[in-house]
C-alpha cells in the first residue's frame, strides 16, 4: 500500500511540474536588439515621406537595382528589406554596430532616424 501511494504521489509531482512549466501564450519572443523608438502615433508616416530621407541621405545612391547592395530603390523593396533585417536597419541607420549607414557618410540626423522608426513601428505603410 505505500509503494501505491509513494506512486500516485510521484505521479501527481510530475503533472504538476510539467503544468507549471508549460507556456500556455503564443505571444512571440522579443527579438534582440534595438528597439524601435516609442511608437508615437500622433504623426503617421507613410513611405512618401521616408523616400526623400533615403535618396537625400545618398541611401539609394549604393542601394538601387542591379548594385552589389540591398536593392532599397522602391517601397517594396524597402519594406521586404526592413521585414527581414529590421534590427540591422536600425543599428545602421542610428550609426551603430559594424555597419553604420551611410556609409563613409556623417550620421543622419536624429529627427530623421526617429522619424524612420516610428514609420518602421507604425507598420511602414
Amino acid at each position: 500500500m505505500k509503494r501505491i501511494y509513494e506512486q500516485i504521489t510521484l505521479l501527481f509531482s510530475i503533472t504538476l511540474c510539467i503544468g507549471a512549466c508549460a507556456y500556455n501564450t503564443r505571444d512571440e519572443a522579443p527579438q534582440p536588439g534595438p528597439p524601435v523608438s516609442t511608437c508615437d502615433t500622433t504623426v503617421k508616416y507613410r513611405y512618401a515621406q521616408i523616400k526623400p530621407i533615403l535618396d537625400s541621405k545618398s541611401c539609394t545612391g549604393c542601394h538601387d537595382e542591379g548594385g552589389t547592395q540591398p536593392d532599397l530603390s522602391d517601397s517594396t523593396k524597402v519594406r521586404a528589406y526592413i521585414n527581414a533585417n529590421k534590427n540591422n536597419f536600425i543599428t545602421a541607420i542610428r550609426f551603430e554596430g559594424d555597419h553604420p549607414m551611410p556609409k563613409n557618410g556623417p550620421e543622419m540626423p536624429d529627427s530623421l532616424q526617429k522619424k524612420i522608426e516610428r514609420w518602421i513601428c507604425q507598420g511602414m505603410k
